[in-house]
C-alpha cells in the first residue's frame, strides 16, 4: 500500500503542477528539495535534469511493477523469490517485456502437432464485473448527515448541492468516515467540502474509494482532465492514468463533484462511470 501511496502522490503532483509553474518556480523547488530530500544528486544541472523529466513523464502512466514475492507463513521473517521471477520484474522496471518461452522447434519433414476443436482458438473475453448494487437509502441517510453538519459559528458546513450515490461496486458499502469539512484555499480563501466514503472487500485487505464536493468552482484536483465526456447531459472531465479511470468529474454553477477510484484502481471504468451516472442531488 505504501507504493500504491507513492505512485498516487506522483499523480497528483503532476496534475496540479503545470509545466509553467515548475521552470518560473525551478530555484524555490531546488530550495525547498535540498531542506527536505536527502538524495545523491550533487549539482544544480542534475537537478534541473530531474526537472525535465518531471515535465517529459506528465502524461505518462504511473506503471507499478509488482515484486514477485513469495511472502511464506505468518511466521516467517523474510520473502523470497526466485531469480527468474527477480529477473523478470528488474526488465519491466528497466521498460522491457520479458521474453517468453521459445516454442519448441518442428522436427524437419514432421507433422504438426494435432491442434484440436477445429483449429487454434481466441482466449476467453474476461467477463464482465458484477452489475452495481443499489444504494439509494443508505446514500440519503448519510447525505442526510452531512447537510447537518455544522461550522464552530453554527451556520451549515455544507451550503451547496449534495450529490449522492444510488449505485455502488459489489459488496461496498459506505462508512462513517463520511464527513463534511473546510478547505484551507489560496490565499485567505476559505471553501467546504464533503466526502462519501465507500469501502470494499479485496483479496487480502480492504479498499476504499469516495465521492466529493465543494463549493470550489475550480479546484486543482479537477484542473487537467484526459478528456471531457458529455453523458445524459452532464459534462464528464475524465482523468486516466494508462487504461485505468482515476477520476470522472464534474461541475455546476454552485461547485465542483467528483469520484476518485481505489488507490490501485479496483474499479473498473464502466463501474466507475455507472457510479457517477447515479449520483443524484439531494434535496432533504
Amino acid at each position: 500500500m505504501r507504493s500504491a501511496r507513492q505512485q498516487e502522490f506522483l499523480r497528483e503532483a503532476r496534475q496540479e503542477l503545470p509545466a509553467s509553474k515548475i521552470l518560473a518556480d525551478r530555484n524555490q523547488l531546488i530550495d525547498i528539495l535540498k531542506k527536505y530530500v536527502t538524495s545523491d544528486i550533487a549539482n544544480e544541472t542534475d537537478l534541473v535534469g530531474l526537472g525535465k523529466l518531471f515535465i517529459g513523464a506528465r502524461n505518462a502512466p504511473v506503471v507499478q511493477v509488482h515484486f514477485p514475492a513469495n511472502l511464506g507463513g505468518p511466521n516467517a521473517s523474510y520473502v523470497t523469490a526466485s531469480q527468474k521471477a527477480i529477473q523478470d520484474a528488474v526488465q519491466k522496471f528497466e521498460g522491457a517485456t520479458p521474453t517468453a518461452p521459445t516454442a519448441p522447434q518442428q522436427p524437419a519433414g514432421g507433422s504438426k502437432p494435432e491442434q484440436k476443436g477445429g483449429g487454434s482458438k481466441k482466449p476467453p473475453k474476461p467477463a464482465p464485473p458484477p452489475p452495481l448494487i443499489d444504494a439509494s437509502t443508505l446514500g440519503q441517510q448519510y447525505a442526510a448527515q452531512l447537510a447537518g453538519a455544522k461550522t464552530n459559528s453554527g451556520k451549515p458546513m455544507v451550503d451547496f448541492p449534495i450529490y449522492y450515490p444510488t449505485r455502488l461496486a459489489p459488496d461496498s458499502t459506505l462508512t462513517d468516515d463520511s464527513r463534511a469539512f473546510p478547505i484551507d484555499g489560496p490565499g485567505n480563501a476559505v471553501y467546504h467540502g464533503y466526502k462519501f466514503v465507500a469501502e470494499l472487500p479485496t483479496g487480502g485487505y480492504t479498499a476504499y474509494y469516495g465521492f466529493s464536493g465543494t463549493d470550489w468552482k475550480d479546484p486543482p484536483i479537477l484542473a487537467n482532465p484526459s478528456e471531457t465526456k458529455t453523458i445524459g447531459g452532464r459534462n464528464y472531465l475524465l482523468s486516466w492514468d494508462g487504461d485505468q479511470l482515476r477520476f470522472v468529474g464534474w461541475k455546476t454553477a454552485h461547485g465542483s463533484f467528483w469520484i476518485d477510484n481505489t488507490l490501485l484502481n479496483v474499479l473498473t471504468p464502466g463501474q466507475m462511470l455507472g457510479i457517477a451516472e447515479s449520483m443524484r442531488h439531494y434535496k432533504g
